[in-house]
This record gives C-alpha cells, structure tokens and sequence, in this order.
C-alpha cells in the first residue's frame, strides 16, 4: 500500500497481473488481425474492447452468410445429378449447424424434395 496525499493507493498482485494478461491478449488480438482490419481496432485499449470490435465488425457478414447458405438449400438442382445435389443440401446443412442455426428434419426433407423434384 501507498499512500498519497490523504488517499490510499492499493496495487494487488492479482490487478497487476490481470493488466498485464489482458495487454498481452490485446497485442496477440492487433498482431492476429490483417492490416486492413488493424486501423479499425487500433483505437481500443483493452483487450475487451478490441474483440467487440471485431465481434461487430463481422456480425453483418455472419449473417448474410447465414442468408447465402439458406438460399443454397432453397434453389432447385437444374441438371446436376440427384447424388450432387443431396451432396450439398447436406454440406449446407452440416455449415449451417456448425455455425449454431441448425435446420429442422421436417425443413431438411422440403429442400430435399424441392431440390430433386
């Protein structure tokens, strides 16, 4: 403890150390990132700040993502053979569910149907 000019100052082991890992978290996060997102994180300070940054800057892309996938699954499969396209209804399917939007069984067998038939 130090005391300066009537107010005491405590520095613990445990803030000094959460400093110290949340600046090291923050430099792997700026290290990690390509240049061209670097500009757009490099006005934060801590390490929090920085991945909610990142977590907004690529929330919209996630769910257009998302949208493209789905999309996949509603188009008809013209001329590519029955296997292709049961192929990818359950490629999509298995992304989708990966990146927590799973689809439904009764839903998986509409595309199915409408992608064959």
């Amino acid at each position: 403890m130090v005391e300066e000019s009537s107010t005491i100052v405590t520095s613990t082991p445990s803030s000094a150390s959460s400093l110290i890992l949340d600046q090291l978290l923050f430099h792997a996060i700026i290290a990690s990132v390509s240049e061209h997102v670097t500009p757009f994180i490099a006005s934060t300070t801590t390490s929090l700040e920085a991945w909610t940054k990142l977590i907004g800057l690529y929330a919209n892309r996630s769910c257009s993502h998302i949208m493209s996938l789905k999309d996949l699954l509603s188009k008809p499969r013209d001329s590519n053979p029955v296997a292709e396209c049961l192929m990818t209804i359950k490629t999509t399917s298995d992304e989708l569910a990966l990146i927590d939007v799973p689809i439904l069984e009764n839903n998986l067998g509409l595309y199915i149907l409408n992608g064959i038939g």
